[in-house]
């Protein structure tokens, strides 16, 4: 049985204003910062400039090697949140995007790519570690889900608006011209945040006493999990983390290797224009931008993390499959386009379900490690589907090995099913004695 506090008061929240919206436009702005490398390597002008035409495998490793960075850092970000508070973080990171953004614009070697796209990781892996902070103290338990599929949407609305933009940038004034956009907004957002947000609602000066109470509503089940002393290692050695952990991984490879490819397949395979192939190329992130919120609110108001991961993960291999038979290139962009936005919604299901794994004050710390290791893995899926793509001459291999961990996906999801892996936590609550740390 919950209980919960008043409403708050009409009208827009604080929490919405001053913590989830500043939030959506940190990841709409460093989404488009991770993604936008892949149109610019399906850009005649720029593989010819660079030298890099014909060396797939090399593209897909310079698309993806901030996830290396990205996730190793994630480590010691998520660590520094919950030391620092969010706020100081923001303005280190925000800094280290506009220079990684302004340093690939610039660049006159393959080398100094490489360079600005491994710093772009560093200071991107902020936001996971951040993003979970804020929504673990700005918002309710019932409305953890919802928070999630708003601000991961940030990144699909991004998307959706940047790529078409910046495809027709390119062509008009060259290829460096979107990342330069990329620096100045990197530098406009981070101090947005700076001065909108404060890092626990009892710090703003805009949030009312009911709206204090509402954010610190009471769920049982919920605060028996959260107040339950235990540490980081016990955390990490439970089964029940490490199957929920599964899910992650997997939506994080099929996320990036269709990310990275997709463009290319849709100009080489199908042979679209390019300025075509970059409106294509938001049709990913614009489902998602519809699919995700809605997963959001379904898990919120019905429960059942897990059996909405089946779900999800059989919608999108079916997707999938259909994408990599379609005749034309506009049917192969909506089928695959629904397939990735299929797995972008099981993100939102493997963020809710760290909530309650996690006891509090560590979300920041567990968020880090599992976040980050998502992203070093998932490194090798563009990689590999690079080999596989030089080997070929074709894309065959390389869809197979992402309808491959899509089934890998929904094995594991049918599993936290039948294990009934859905709101308990990481841990025995009665062997549970220690103190968090």
């Amino acid at each position: 049985m919950a209980t919960y506090a008043a409403s708050a008061p009409r009208g827009i929240s604080a929490r919405w204003k001053y913590a989830l919206i500043p939030l959506t436009a940190v990841w709409l702005v460093t989404f488009v910062e991770k993604v936008n490398v892949s149109l610019v390597i399906a850009n005649k002008q720029f593989l010819t400039q660079t030298g890099l035409t014909g060396h797939e495998a090399l593209l897909g490793v310079l698309a993806n090697v901030f996830l290396l960075s990205y996730g190793i850092s994630m480590f010691f970000w998520g660590a520094a949140v919950d030391r620092w508070g969010v706020r100081r973080t923001m303005v280190v990171a925000a800094l280290l995007w506009a220079i990684s953004e302004f340093g690939f614009a610039s660049s006159h070697s393959v080398a100094q790519l490489f360079a600005s796209r491994i710093l772009l990781g560093i200071g991107e892996a902020f936001s996971f570690p951040v993003s979970l902070a804020v929504t673990e103290r700005w918002f309710p338990p019932r409305e953890h889900s919802m928070a999630n599929g708003v601000w991961i949407a940030g990144a699909d609305i991004g998307v959706v608006f940047a790529m078409p933009v910046f495809a027709v940038m390119t062509v008009n004034m060259g290829w460096p011209a979107p990342f330069w956009t990329l620096g100045i907004l990197s530098l406009v957002v981070g101090l947005w945040f700076y001065l909108a947000f404060r890092d626990t609602p009892e710090e703003h000066p805009k949030v009312s006493e009911a709206e204090r109470q509402l954010i610190g509503e009471v769920d049982e089940v919920f605060l028996q999990h959260k107040t339950t002393h235990v540490t980081t290692a016990q955390v990490l050695a439970s089964g029940r983390f490490w199957l929920v952990w599964v899910l992650g991984v997997c939506t994080t490879i099929e996320v990036w290797g269709l990310t990275t490819w997709i463009p290319t397949y849709l100009v080489a395979a199908k042979h679209v224009s390019f300025v075509h192939a970059g409106y294509l190329a938001s049709l990913p992130t614009g489902f998602a931008l519809i699919l995700q919120p809605l997963g959001g609110w379904l898990q919120s108001r019905f429960g059942h993390r897990s059996m909405w991961a089946i779900l999800w993960a059989g919608l999108g291999l079916i997707c999938l499959w259909i994408g990599t038979i379609a005749p034309t290139g506009g049917m192969a962009a909506v089928f695959l386009a629904l397939g990735y936005a299929t797995q972008v919604v099981n993100i939102v299901t493997f963020n809710s379900m760290l909530f309650a794994l996690t006891p509090r004050g560590l979300i920041g710390k567990i968020g880090g490690f599992a976040n980050g290791l998502n992203q070093i893995l998932s490194f090798f899926a563009p990689f590999v589907m690079g080999i596989f793509i030089q080997a070929e001459g074709k894309f065959t291999g390389a869809f197979m090995l992402e309808e491959i961990v899509m089934a890998v996906m929904l094995l594991d999801a049918i599993v936290l099913t039948v294990a009934r892996i859905d709101n308990r936590p990481a841990y025995r609550l009665s062997a549970a004695k220690s103190q968090v740390g």
